[in-house]
């Protein structure tokens, strides 16, 4: 009996430990994320709560900021999020563990103690409904909750666990701060559409990002702006390219920060940026790194180093890495992202590339595939991985040869890839097209031509004769990034964007 009762101890502690594991992962990819949480129904807010305090970013001395938003309800609840004007139906939540200080220092160049934040480590709770973020709360304990809103944090305090007898007040009142929301929601037929088209300029060596959005299949008037600008769960972040260059040679450094706040804020952050690049090591020559793709938490981007020392090849490397840490020296692993599977596929198409190869060739190349050298590219309107076998001994810069992957990108690198139309079908309408992207909603179609980016209406999956714009691009340019918005998140898309300046693209 005794033995019996010890067998069934240990079974049972196995599997408490095997579910314990199941319920959370570590992420190694982002430095101070503890715990990330899996999705699932829980309401981790869940309740009232009430804004008692505002702070802006750039001076967090001054707390005569936004003070219409004091004493505003946020509700979370398993259905909705209410704050202030804002609604997201159907949310999911998902929380991460963070260090507090690298938190504070990395996303907002602050510290911790400056917003009177003293806990080792904080919960981020992101919410999004539909994969469209909505935006990031700062759990400091069970009853204080931090959120950043255009360059001021929001203090709240919850006041009910009670979100139902809220809800009931809510509908007999009906406030005036939720009611623009819902009357824009509830118009008849209603379609809007917007999309952040990123743009690099091979030629130029430039990037810019062009929002494209409609209303009911009329076009807004476009608009532009430098660098790309990323809509992300943390917010709207600006990511480029700097060059630093000496007498001798150059070197490109990745930037990467947000940008909610207004141009002030931006301007800080650039020099910033600029100034705490590392010094160039004296034995390198230049280095170029170029960005490929862009999504929400991850970029891929090329990386060459050309050494000083003729008789020493140049490094080319391909790379895909966090968002949230460009500063890494070595890019994720496919089967980080894509598990062994894409591990596998990536393995099996190096390896049918090699075998497709003449024996001089394939002696020149290296023996087996690296699960780091992958990208992401567009093939006949889709993103796809691809691969690269380097030559052990490079000749030049495009010593190497190219494979696709034979998986599906997963959703930690792509979050909407649907082409609503197919690519004959857009071929039809524009033999020139070499790429093309749809709304969500089925409500337009962006092709890629050879030298003009045409905007389109489709309406029951059949496209308009005629674009309604069609919008220049150079030789050299090509597209690394398409973020989609539909409905409500169109304002707040458009309002984050107007901190930058955008210049209205005429025809």
């Amino acid at each position: 009996m005794k033995k019996r009762y010890l067998h069934l101890l240990f079974c049972t502690v196995i599997i408490i430990s095997i579910l314990f594991m199941q319920g959370c992962n570590v992420d190694p990819n982002l430095k101070g994320e503890k715990i990330v949480a899996p999705e699932n129904n829980i309401t981790p807010l869940k309740g009232v709560w009430s804004i008692n305090q505002c702070v802006e970013a750039e001076n967090i001395a001054d707390t005569s900021c936004n003070r219409q938003m004091l004493d505003k309800k946020v509700i979370f609840d398993k259905h909705i999020v209410m704050l202030a004007n804002e609604k997201c139906n159907n949310p999911k939540y998902k929380i991460k563990r963070v260090d507090t200080k690298e938190y504070f220092l990395y996303h907002y160049r602050l510290k911790a103690e400056q917003l009177g934040v003293d806990a080792e480590y904080i919960d981020v709770i992101s919410v999004s409904s539909d994969d469209k973020p909505f935006y990031d709360f700062i759990r400091i304990d069970q009853n204080k909750t931090i959120v950043y809103i255009n360059g001021i944090f929001y203090y709240m305090d919850k006041v009910s666990d009670d979100t139902e007898e809220f809800m009931r007040t809510f509908e007999n009142n009906k406030e005036k701060e939720y009611i623009d929301n819902d009357a824009l929601e509830k118009e008849p037929d209603l379609l809007r559409s917007g999309v952040l088209l990123g743009l690099y300029d091979e030629a130029k060596e430039q990037y810019r990002t062009i929002w494209i959005s409609s209303r009911n299949r009329i076009l807004k008037p476009v608009l532009e702006v430098s660098n790309l600008f990323v809509p992300r769960k943390t917010g709207f972040w600006r990511i480029g390219v700097e060059t630093k260059k000496n007498d001798e040679s150059f070197q490109d450094e990745l930037f990467a920060y947000p940008v909610d706040g207004g141009s002030k804020q931006i301007s800080n952050l650039i020099i910033e940026s600029q100034i705490n690049m590392p010094e160039q090591d004296s034995q390198t020559g230049n280095i170029k790194q170029h960005i490929r793709f862009v999504g929400n938490d991850y970029m891929a981007i090329e990386y060459i180093e050309e050494f000083k020392d003729e008789k020493d090849h140049s490094a080319m490397q391909l790379k895909v890495i966090p968002i949230d840490n460009i500063r890494t020296n070595k890019g994720i692993r496919i089967s980080d992202i894509a598990g062994e599977p894409g591990k596998k596929a990536l393995m099996n198409s190096a390896e049918s590339l090699r075998l497709s190869q003449s024996k001089e060739i394939i002696s020149r190349l290296e023996p087996m595939a690296d699960e780091r050298n992958f990208t992401v590219v567009r093939r006949n309107g889709h993103w796809i991985l691809r691969g690269r076998l380097n030559y052990k001994v490079p000749k030049d810069l495009n010593d190497y040869l190219e494979f696709n992957i034979n998986t599906i990108p997963p959703d930690k690198l792509i979050n909407y890839d649907e082409l609503h139309v197919g690519w004959n079908y857009i071929k039809s309408v524009l033999p020139e097209a070499v790429d093309a992207y749809t709304s969500p909603n089925k409500e337009l179609l962006i092709a890629i031509g050879q030298n003009n980016i045409y905007v389109y209406t489709i309406k029951d999956n059949i496209i308009d004769n005629k674009p309604l714009k069609k919008i220049p691009i150079g030789d050299g340019e090509s597209v690394v990034m398409a973020q989609w918005a539909t409905g409500q998140y169109i304002n707040k898309w458009e309002q984050s964007l107007s901190y930058l300046s955008p210049r209205v693209i005429k025809n």
